[in-house]
């Protein structure tokens, strides 16, 4: 007897669907329908399908890809914008990693009230998945150029590993990408204006603005990201820009080896300059 499985909500559900639908037999079928702005735009891009472990995020997973996807913007309408905020970040992390000229076009449609109206809806969503498809099409397998797609989710995974659901994966995501700058700064690849341009476009123009969770120190933020599901050894490694819209690749992987003094140090200046903000406003 045949087996498919219909996978419908948000990232999450495509996760734990996808990974029940390989774990069957040796792999059975299975549809998306995403009706969120992360799933319709990312998560079911990349047929990557994990589950948490007990140490950290997405430590058990595997490829396996849906028979197709079905995407309807209508679904986003009635999106709550924190969430529909979450799926926008990682267009706006498509922009610094591979394409300068998609930020200057998220730049103009871009609001912090994330109003918009069915057509704006639409072709953000469809320019989202266009941005992400470009990198996919070089590495659908994201284990070589395709890594890049991990800009500040080693920051954010450990972020929202920590507070354990208070944050989105999107909102987690956003810190981390400020984080990545702030040390891509640290290292000289980048200028104090290109670190501005994160704040101004994930704060000003998309409205994730919510105060570092008050909870979490340099120490257990380190702690986190020693088990991130991208280790391939003992050292801390990142994503980070050479440029905006290119990454920098040092050691041939995109991925940066950094001293962890040097992290702890950027992610103490963070939290630090995160809490005097808090307070003036």
């Amino acid at each position: 007897m045949p087996f498919l499985i219909l996978a419908f909500g948000g990232g999450t559900v495509g996760n734990i669907v996808g990974f029940t639908a390989g774990m069957i037999y040796r792999g059975i079928r299975y549809i998306e329908v995403p009706t969120t702005m992360t799933g319709q735009t990312d998560s079911t891009l990349s047929n990557k399908q994990a589950i948490n472990s007990k140490t950290g995020k997405n430590h058990f997973g595997f490829y396996h890809a849906p028979i197709f996807i079905w995407v309807d913007t209508q679904y986003l309408k009635t999106e709550p914008d924190f969430s529909k905020r979450s799926g926008i970040i990682e267009g706006i992390k498509n922009g610094f990693i591979s394409d300068a000229t998609f930020l200057d076009y998220l730049e103009k449609v871009l609001h912090p009230d994330v109003n918009f109206t069915e057509e704006e809806l639409y072709q953000l969503s469809f320019n989202i998945i266009i941005s992400k498809l470009k990198i996919l099409k070089q590495d659908p397998s994201e284990k070589h150029y395709g890594i890049i797609l991990e800009y500040g989710h080693t920051f954010g995974h450990g972020i929202e590993w920590l507070e354990k659901g208070k944050f989105s994966h999107g909102e987690a995501v956003s810190f981390g990408m400020k984080i990545a700058a702030e040390l891509g700064k640290e290292l000289g690849l980048i200028s104090e204006e290109d670190v501005n341009r994160h704040y101004y476009l994930i704060e000003d123009k998309l409205g994730f603005n919510n105060p570092f969770p008050n909870t979490i120190t340099a120490e257990k933020l380190m702690d986190a990201m020693i088990v991130d599901n991208k280790k391939t050894g003992k050292e801390l490694r990142f994503v980070l820009l050479d440029k905006v819209g290119q990454c920098y690749n040092p050691e041939g992987d995109f991925l940066v080896t950094v001293d962890q003094e040097l992290v702890k140090k950027v992610v103490e200046n963070f939290i630090y300059k995160s809490q005097i903000s808090s307070n003036i406003n």
